[in-house]
């Protein structure tokens, strides 16, 4: 009588355990196997878009310190009776906004990363540069050649 209820046990616990089929085994196993591409794209996508927000704040920075070093330049080279840093003879008019930018330079403020892959078309290629109407006032060559040197001593480090 023991020997009938164990073998009647084993075959109910047969029962109770679940079986695995081969096909929800494969089913699983695409599943993993589809799922797995598409989270590395999804992932590669948002280190794609750091990285160009990362390129854009290390570009923004450069510029800074670029235009900084030229504006500092532009006023210690800057003899009696060359314009000032306002006058249209160094280019474009300026701007209500810039000339106040220029005012209040000593604040801080950042320049946030506007790039979003997601959401940006990428530009067309720039026009070829087009050669200046006039010849450059002697103090904005002054200033060119000592930023040149300063951008080329930065270049050994930056790489850039």
């Amino acid at each position: 009588m023991g020997l009938a209820t164990s073998a009647a046990s084993a075959v109910s616990e047969r029962k109770r355990r679940p079986r695995f089929h081969l096909r929800a085994l494969l089913f699983y196993v695409n599943l993993i196997i589809l799922i797995l591409p598409v989270t590395g794209f999804w992932t590669l996508r948002i280190y794609e878009n750091e990285l160009a927000r990362r390129t854009e704040g290390e570009l923004l920075s450069q510029c800074a310190f670029i235009r900084e070093t030229y504006l500092q330049e532009l006023a210690r080279e800057r003899r009696a009776g060359e314009p000032g840093l306002a006058s249209p003879q160094l280019g474009h008019e300026l701007s209500a906004r810039l000339a106040q930018s220029l005012k209040a330079r000593e604040e801080l403020r950042h320049i946030p990363s506007t790039i979003d892959l997601n959401r940006v078309a990428v530009l067309p290629t720039a026009a070829p540069p087009q050669p200046a109407g006039a010849a450059p006032l002697p103090m904005t060559l002054r200033a060119g050649e000592h930023t040149s040197r300063v951008m080329r001593a930065a270049q050994r480090v930056t790489l850039a």
